[in-house]
């Protein structure tokens, strides 16, 4: 294992910030020094052993212990001998034991050779065209102490320590005067951050380090992931999830996944030209079930170019993502969106490490290249920018704009990433609820249930879907047709694939709403806000399942969120006449099984029973939220017999009974109608896999009844 790799590993065993080792009384530098143990052991060891001695005897265990070999032979000098004859009750021989004294140890703290980066200013952190934001060279860690100079503003120093946080007050010194809060450098010594604050109440925020050398960047004949911990601070004020505010209804315990770097097989990473690194990051969170629910979906996706200024990598990419403002209202959902690159120093270097990438930072600047396709990723410009949080469905929306500075540190690849990456295409289905500006017969909701389709490139490591359904214009507002895309092969900070399971996207270069190419300030690509992701990377919290159901472990077959806003502008200005907007909703999609297999299947007579689950998003009576519950079906292959059924889906139960379905090839039902206490509804769906081992698709479900309106969409995935 290479020495820079081991060190990250170990890093991950050392103890963390706020960590007490299980006691429930945490002792400090006063406290010990107050206690007498330096007088009682160390100062005296014979007394020490003595005394052990004494106790032990007293408590009927018999000890013969040569106290004066002991305090002779511990004396810090060499490698010794010490003979002890310690015989319990018979059963121990005597044995000579081999001691090595043990030396105060220092970490090694690397010196010089720092450059970085230092935010300073209020709240929001400003972007790197700002001078608020100082890049530097010449930093170092000396004694304890890191330091580096500023320039014309001055400098600034604070004490650090290897391997952990380490938390300080006033003993910083900055521009502003002190400072206090938090520091941390890697383990192998070659990047360090800083959180910190000053009297005034100003966030200083240091990303620094020792630039990544070209070998560890370079190609080794096959795909490569890293994998990246991205901090909870300085995120924007009291946020848990990266690069979201989560300000208004804050959800506890999201599922955020690491910040994940795949490196293609045969180009470096950050090179000009050829196929490119990818990035890819989700966090996903519910807080309750039901019309009180909050919920939040946050998607980075990006790649690694070459900054035309010095050659070094730069990291550039999008993020996009929804965020509840007002828990079961169908307006209440806010979308976010922001660029996101990665902080460049004085010397023009972003990623820090020697035999890996150890960390690196990343912002909401925006920086733009002259050709922004898969196989061209040189940085020319840095342009103002700030993350946005729109809030409401409006045409004429109130957004708040805000900044942000993520320190991302090495950590280990979770096992199984990256083993299996393929080149497919993946077929199936989507469904949910959009919100609109316009009027709609239910409080400006409509559901929507369609078909769609997955490729994915493990040469070039992109993603790309898209998404296609006819609707019923009087339940929309006006909408017959809607087209959407996610990644675009020729855009290379608009998707990653990380591997078979892990991979993601944001809009597409086009979308379409009745057939027409929708465009903001006669662009294309602004008249969308969206993201998508598989589940597996970022899983949702099992909470949403009622009791005795879980998520279909699924093989084959993919599934996960996608949302965001369509916006349908004009053609020569910035002016939005409707949007269309997704919060959380779901797709699921894998490779059909084949023809010669469902033959198969019929000619033996099979029956097959499959079990998983079915999840969607639900708008009842003006309340809007996430629910998800049980799904079972059976298929006869050689009779074309079907039955499946819902269970304990927000609290209902919707059955299709037993019906012949007629096999068109792999897609096996067709608006298979089924029916619950005052309900109807459609499933849709396919075969996956080999011999139709899984099973999924798209549902919905209304209310017969206009005076309590209740209508949910979704998706549903099983296994046999």
């Amino acid at each position: 294992m290479p020495p820079g790799q081991l060190a990250e590993l170990l890093n991950q065993l050392d103890g963390r910030r706020g960590a007490s080792g299980g006691a429930r009384i945490v002792p400090t530098e006063q406290a010990v020094a107050a206690s007498g143990v330096a007088q009682t052991i160390s100062g005296n060891i014979a007394a020490s052993v003595q005394q052990a001695q004494a106790q032990t005897q007293a408590a009927g265990q018999p000890l013969a212990f040569n106290v004066a070999s002991a305090q002779t032979n511990v004396t810090p000098q060499s490698t010794s001998t010490l003979a002890v004859d310690c015989v319990t009750q018979g059963t121990r021989p005597p044995q000579t034991v081999t001691t090595t004294p043990t030396q105060p140890v220092t970490p090694p703290l690397q010196v010089g050779a720092f450059s970085g980066v230092l935010k300073s200013g209020a709240f929001p952190i400003p972007d790197q065209t700002s001078p608020d934001n100082i890049p530097f060279a010449g930093g170092n860690v000396t004694n304890g102490t890191f330091s580096a100079g500023l320039g014309s503003a001055g400098s600034i120093s604070f004490p650090v320590t290897a391997r952990s946080m380490n938390t300080f007050s006033s003993t910083g010194t900055s521009p502003n005067g002190p400072v206090s809060g938090t520091s941390f450098l890697t383990a192998n010594g070659t990047y360090l951050y800083a959180n910190l604050s000053d009297s005034n109440g100003n966030s200083l925020f240091v990303s620094s380090g020792q630039p990544v050398p070209a070998s560890t960047l370079a190609p080794t004949g096959t795909a490569q992931v890293f994998a990246f911990n991205v901090s909870q601070a300085p995120s924007p004020p009291g946020s848990n999830i990266p690069f979201s505010l989560n300000d208004d209804t804050t959800c506890t315990n999201p599922t955020v996944s690491p910040y994940f770097i795949v490196a293609p097989a045969s180009n470096a990473i950050g090179a000009a030209t050829g196929p490119t690194a990818r990035t890819l990051r989700a966090s996903i969170a519910f807080n309750s079930n039901g019309s009180g629910q909050s919920s939040t979906v946050v998607v980075q996706t990006g790649a690694i170019g070459q900054l035309q200024s010095g050659g070094a990598p730069i990291i550039g990419g999008l993020i996009r993502g929804v965020e509840t403002e007002i828990p079961g209202v169908p307006s209440g959902s806010e979308t976010i969106y922001s660029h996101a690159s990665s902080l460049v120093d004085a010397n023009g270097n972003s990623l820090y490490g020697k035999s890996t990438i150890s960390g690196f930072a990343l912002d909401q600047t925006r920086i733009t290249n002259p050709s922004p396709t898969s196989t061209c990723c040189v940085v020319t410009t840095f342009s103002p920018s700030s993350a946005t949080e729109t809030e409401g469905v409006s045409t004429t929306p109130f957004p708040e704009t805000y900044g942000f500075a993520q320190p991302a540190v090495a950590m280990p690849v979770p096992a199984g990433i990256g083993a299996s990456r393929t080149t497919q295409t993946l077929s199936g289905f989507f469904g949910g609820q959009m919100f609109t500006t316009a009027t709609t017969p239910n409080n400006g909701t409509y559901p929507i249930v369609g078909v769609m389709a997955v490729q994915t490139d493990a040469t070039q490591n992109t993603v790309f879907a898209a998404f296609g359904t006819n609707l019923t214009p009087a339940a929309t507002g006006g909408v017959s047709s809607i087209g959407m895309t996610s990644g675009d092969p020729q855009n290379a900070t608009r998707s990653a694939f990380i591997d078979d399971s892990h991979f993601g996207a944001v809009e597409g270069s086009f979308q379409q709403i009745n057939g027409q190419t929708l465009v903001v300030n006669g662009d294309s690509s602004q008249a969308a806000k969206l993201y998508f992701v598989n589940a597996g990377t970022a899983p949702p919290p099992t909470s949403l399942l009622p009791a005795g159901a879980s998520y279909c472990q699924c093989q084959f077959l993919q599934w996960g969120y996608w949302g965001g806003d369509l916006l349908t502008g004009d053609s020569t200005d910035s002016n939005i006449s409707r949007i269309d907007h997704a919060h959380v909703n779901f797709w699921e999609a894998g490779p059909l099984t084949p023809q010669t297999d469902l033959n198969t299947l019929a000619g033996q007579g099979f029956t097959g029973t499959y079990n998983g689950h079915a999840i969607g998003s639900v708008y009842n009576n003006g309340s809007t939220y996430v629910a998800a519950g049980g799904f079972t079906g059976t298929y006869n292959f050689a009779t074309q017999n079907a039955s499946f059924s819902i269970t304990n889906f927000d609290g209902l139960n919707f059955s299709s009974g037993t019906k012949k379905v007629p096999l068109a090839g792999p897609f096996y039902f067709a608006n298979f109608g089924g029916t619950a206490s005052g309900l109807t509804g459609t499933l849709n769906g396919a075969f996956y896999g080999p011999m139709a081992a899984e099973t999924g698709g798209n549902f919905t479900i209304q209310s017969l009844s206009t005076a309590a309106p209740y209508n949910a969409a979704g998706i549903f995935a099983a296994r046999r």
